[in-house]
């Protein structure tokens, strides 16, 4: 989850730079894709019932 939440917000800075637009729509789609990934990781995390910083 580290690695996932870092590659995010990477993305979520080179989206709110105001640089290349090329970079920013990659950068997006690829923000879509890991969202994707999180919301699933978080719901099996949950559903195999362990602890976290989520359950707080």
């Amino acid at each position: 989850m580290n690695s996932l939440g870092s590659r995010m917000s990477i993305n979520r800075y080179i989206i709110s730079s105001k640089g290349d637009s090329e970079a920013a729509k990659k950068a997006s789609d690829e923000l879509s894709e890991q969202n994707k990934s999180y919301r699933k990781a978080k719901a099996q995390y949950k559903k195999a019932n362990c602890k976290s910083v989520w359950d707080k």
